[in-house]
């Protein structure tokens, strides 16, 4: 069997069990205006986690901008620095004399 199927099986499994333990445990949820009285604690949590899911989404699956493009080759920061060090030796005054 695949790995992936074993551990979804696994995670619904223990997520079943959560859900079998806590269904005497029950909370009130209050909304601005209305209160929802005895809410089971795993529809609550899991409601929070399907609205957590449904705000990353646009996130996660939004337009890849794509990445930005370096120096075309390795040499050319090497190219870049000899001219500097031949336009630094060109300097005027820093002729040396040859006899």
């Amino acid at each position: 069997m695949p790995i992936k199927l074993v551990a979804t099986i696994c995670i619904l499994l223990i997520c079943t069990v959560f859900t079998g333990f806590n269904l005497d445990n029950k909370c009130d949820i209050n909304f601005i205006f209305k209160t929802a009285h005895q809410v089971p604690v795993f529809v609550t949590i899991m409601i929070s986690f399907v609205a957590g899911v449904l705000l990353m989404v646009p996130f996660t699956i939004g337009k890849r901008r794509p990445p930005k493009k370096g120096p075309k080759n390795e040499n050319s920061v090497d190219s870049e620095s000899n001219k500097i060090e031949q336009n630094n030796s060109a300097l005027p005054g820093d002729e040396t004399v040859i006899s």
